[in-house]
């Protein structure tokens, strides 16, 4: 299900405008920039991604005479901002390549953001991982559906 942008996003594209210094071109830009926001917020990634908020950054702020906001991809499902490159490249794929599955090799939250966006998906998934993988990294990737296959040390 699609999501409706958040109205928080309109006032962000005057703001983003300003900020950039390009009020003089922001009536030209907007409805572009409209549109891009629009399809962002409306993406398939958000069947599996949560959004995720920002938060002030105050001492880097202070530190750079600016407001800092760090986004908070940390809250995804796999704690990772990974999940949403996999979901997108997998959610792009055709029936055919879909029923074939997918492969990858991964020891960290690639791994993982693929195992789950498999799932959802439904999707085989393999995933290679070192045989030096922490048994939490692989257990997080089993726990999500994927295969694991084990090999090399790096």
């Amino acid at each position: 299900m699609r999501r409706k942008a958040p109205s928080f996003v309109w006032s962000f594209i005057g703001v983003q405008s300003r900020l950039l210094g390009l009020a003089p071109f922001a009536s030209d830009i907007a409805p572009m920039l409209e549109q891009y926001v629009k399809k962002i917020l409306t993406s398939r990634v958000y069947d599996v991604a949560v959004e995720t908020p920002l938060q002030g950054a105050r001492q880097l702020s202070e530190r750079l005479a600016n407001q800092i906001l760090l986004k908070r991809e940390d809250l995804q499902p796999v704690f990772s901002f990974k999940i949403r490159g996999a979901y997108n490249k997998l959610a792009q794929l055709s029936p055919e390549e879909l029923a074939r599955g997918v492969v990858t090799a991964s020891a960290g939250n690639h791994a993982q953001g693929l195992a789950l966006a498999a799932k959802v998906l439904g999707i085989k998934a393999t995933i290679v991982m070192p045989k030096t993988t922490p048994e939490i990294k692989v257990e997080g990737v089993r726990s999500r559906g994927a295969q694991v296959v084990l090999h090399g040390d790096s």
